[in-house]
């Protein structure tokens, strides 16, 4: 599998990153949003939005802080998803931001 990291941490306001994922079955995934929640008792919302899923496919939001990524390192955000149909949106809810204001995100097919 091929990744691209998108650092989607700070500054605390909503923004857009477009990039591209590509998986072992069906077309690349193509992310079309990351938005920040406005920080809520040192607490934000992390939503990646992307397309190109496969209905009935799991997918899995994972996080590293660190780059290069040392192997075994990077950390499951919740359980494998079902895609519903050829898009959807994963979060990483109540991420606090001031012990380490960074993470790099992966979309992760599963079986």
């Amino acid at each position: 599998m091929n990744d691209t990291y998108f650092h989607a941490m700070g500054p605390w306001s909503a923004y857009t990153c477009p990039g591209t994922v590509t998986v072992v079955q069906g077309a690349p995934l193509t992310i079309t949003a990351i938005i920040i929640s406005p920080p809520v008792d040192g607490l934000v919302n992390v939503d990646i939005t992307f397309t190109n899923t496969v209905k009935d496919l799991f997918y899995l939001l994972q996080y590293t802080e660190l780059l290069p990524v040392p192997p075994g390192s990077w950390i499951d955000v919740g359980l494998p998803i079902p895609a519903t149909g050829t898009g959807m949106t994963l979060r990483d809810a109540e991420v606090p931001t001031g012990t380490n204001p960074q993470r790099f995100y992966r979309v992760k097919q599963n079986p």
